[in-house]
């Protein structure tokens, strides 16, 4: 391969037109299907972070309490753009807030089959690549959900894209437009900054490309990105650096220097293993393995591997700490290794290549048989729902334990019964429990009120609503008023109300009829506050 063009490469004989207006076509479908699906046929309501983001989207701000501010700029964009004709063409309301997960999806294909085709040099190959991609479930998810992965994934693909193109040509404008896509990446998502560390490893292992590190264009790149991470800065610097703290968290660096989690390690393999659905991960690390750059000639190939290791690497090590942490942190790490596994098929032979290729064939099935899971869940629910047994008492909603969509079905149910206590009292206080029903509720309940967090009183973790005004730290403005409180235990509001009525258990259902969700429902009357001296303590 020492022949294959290097990176930055535009020979007209590697990139004929005919491979990217399939990939254009591929991507572009894909995007129309998507879009066209969550206006009409999507079963499933917002997610909890979705209606968190869209609650910041309602409070715009430099930045928020876990995140930068991407999210909640594009879903009040989103908002803006689909606001005056979404009733009129019966569209779900949700999509209001997903406009830019089905975009960013398309604009994510396109980049990784761009960079995919720059790594291996193969057209033909590299819109193969893209349609495997759109068999992986965590891929299928990010383009229909608005959380922060579809933005971020988008943006980091991209960054892929113009690495590759700055470090071969060394152009300026390459360097800025590759600073300015990782300063709005880590708007995104703070994992974002790892992609420096990685691309500066690259350039450092590389005699060539070393000596780029001592010219200005890398520097002004890096430049751009520093200024686009001035609202995030900035806004920390008027809360407390809250951010940076949460952060820590959930990095682990703030535990006991004796707090190590000796099988952090075996539990973020096992997430991984699940997240890839197995194959796809031993073929990434025997990819890692086969192709690693001190034996490997080809540049592009070099630099994928660089931008692809350093990553898994860095959240491997913190899973000491973490115990795994979340099963998509380390989601970036296999982006840049697409065209390393592309490349280390390519060079298989005799038996074994029959076995991976025969593998790959079946992955691909099983996670096509899994992405429709995903789009059609209700469809397979009656099957499923015979496999986890009839609810009982003690687990009243069993199909959730083998249907993950289950966590996104009954919240128009549970909005609807609030709805009806709230006709007699339109003035009633709509409160929750947990961070992660707030958002829900206000965005389905009717008129959408504002939804006041008890967290702080309650237990929760801290989260974006300790920012704001909310009944625990200014009693005085909500005081003698009814509360509606959602998964609040009743006990623990007494004291703080006048009277608390008996709690009334709701349980939603799935299209189906299956029970999906339940919570319990309080009416507290005459509002009186918290007392200070009896708050729970409270993780990050």
């Amino acid at each position: 391969m020492a022949n294959l063009p290097t990176p930055g490469s535009t020979d007209p004989a590697v990139y004929s037109d005919g491979w990217n207006r399939a990939a254009i076509a591929v991507a572009l479908g894909a995007t129309v299907f998507r879009i066209i699906y969550l206006l009409w046929f999507c079963p499933y309501d917002l997610a909890q972070d979705e209606a968190h983001y869209w609650d910041w989207s309602r409070n715009l701000d430099w930045s928020y309490y876990s995140k930068g501010p991407l999210v909640a700029w594009l879903i009040a964009l989103s908002d803006f753009l689909t606001r005056s004709w979404l009733p009129l063409v019966g569209g779900d309301p949700a999509f209001g807030v997903r406009l830019f997960a089905p975009i960013s999806g398309g604009a994510f294909l396109l980049g990784l089959f761009t960079f995919t085709r720059q790594t291996c040099h193969d057209g033909r190959g590299a819109l193969i690549a893209m349609l495997a991609a759109m068999t992986v479930p965590p891929i299928a998810v990010a383009g229909l959900l608005m959380t922060i992965d579809a933005p971020f994934t988008c943006l980091w693909v991209w960054a892929l894209v113009f690495a590759h193109r700055a470090v071969g040509s060394n152009r300026l404008a390459d360097w800025i437009t590759l600073g300015a896509i990782v300063g709005l990446g880590i708007l995104a998502k703070y994992t974002m900054v790892l992609f420096i560390p990685s691309l500066a490893l690259a350039m450092l292992m590389d005699t060539a490309w070393r000596k780029q590190l001592l010219r200005p264009a890398p520097w002004i790149g890096i430049g751009a990105t520093v200024l686009l991470c001035m609202p995030i800065v900035a806004w920390n610097i008027n809360n407390d650096f809250v951010t940076f703290r949460h952060v820590g968290n959930l990095a682990g660096v703030d535990r006991p220097a004796g707090g190590i989690r000796w099988m952090g390690p075996l539990q973020f393999l096992g997430g991984q293993l699940a997240l890839l659905m197995g194959f796809w991960l031993l073929a990434w690390l025997a990819a890692l393995i086969a192709l690693r750059p001190w034996r490997q000639n080809d540049s592009s190939v070099r630099l994928a591997w660089w931008l692809s290791a350093p990553t898994f690497m860095v959240f491997g090590l913190f899973s000491f700490k973490t115990g795994g942490g979340e099963i998509n942190w380390p989601v970036t790490a296999y982006l840049a290794g697409v065209p390393l596994v592309l490349v280390w098929f390519n060079g298989l032979k005799g038996q074994f290549a029959v076995v991976a290729t025969r593998s790959a064939i079946a992955m691909l099935a099983l996670g096509t048989i899994l992405v429709f899971f995903l789009h059609a869940s209700p469809v397979v629910q009656p099957l499923l729902a015979r496999l986890a047994g009839p609810p009982t008492e003690s687990n009243p909603t069993p199909l959730r334990r083998l249907d993950p969509t289950c966590r996104l079905m009954g919240w128009k149910q549970l909005a609807n019964y609030v709805d009806l206590i709230r006709i007699s009292d339109p003035s009633m206080v709509v409160a929750a429990h947990r961070w992660s029903s707030v958002g829900l509720l206000g965005f389905y309940c009717q008129g959408r009120p504002r939804v006041e967090s008890l967290g702080a009183a309650l237990g929760d973790r801290h989260s974006q609503y300790d920012l704001w005004p909310h009944p625990v730290a200014q009693p005085d403005k909500y005081r003698g008023r009814d509360f509606i409180i959602v998964d609040a235990p009743s006990e623990a509001l007494i004291g703080a109300f006048d009277r608390v009525e008996t709690p009334i258990i709701v349980t939603a259902t799935s299209p189906g009829g299956f029970p999906v969700a339940r919570w319990s429902v309080v009416v507290a009357r005459g509002f009186r506050g918290f007392d200070p001296a009896k708050l729970p303590p409270r993780g990050w």
